[in-house]
């Protein structure tokens, strides 16, 4: 991940992912789109910025993959949140004990 660079990501998708013929394909399609589907790493959104640069004549969408965008508002809902969850997960734990359940009973008023 350390090498995972914006610059590194870019060149590596010129290379592997890009069309060789683009000119070509340019004269027999009249629109050209491209679609990227990524992950949220910072040098992967700096690469889908730099191609768009480089063929600005043609249309492009990116869209977040929703694995990664899942996992992501996970964890930052469990930083947010981390006393809300240590709270839960203490209580949770606090009811398995013995007597605990039969003791709220017993210091409920009676009606």
């Amino acid at each position: 991940m350390q090498a995972q660079t914006g610059p590194i990501v870019t060149q590596t998708l010129l290379q592997e992912a890009s069309i060789w013929e683009y000119a070509l394909v340019r004269g027999i399609f009249r629109d050209v789109h491209r679609f990227d589907c990524t992950d949220l790493h910072p040098s992967m959104l700096q690469a889908v910025r730099a191609l768009a640069c480089k063929h600005a004549d043609s249309q492009s969408a990116h869209v977040r993959c929703s694995v990664h965008r899942l996992r992501t508002s996970e964890l930052h809902a469990l930083k947010i949140d981390f006393e809300v969850d240590s709270f839960f997960m203490e209580v949770t734990l606090l009811l398995r004990a013995s007597g605990v359940l039969s003791n709220v009973e017993l210091a409920r008023p009676r009606s």
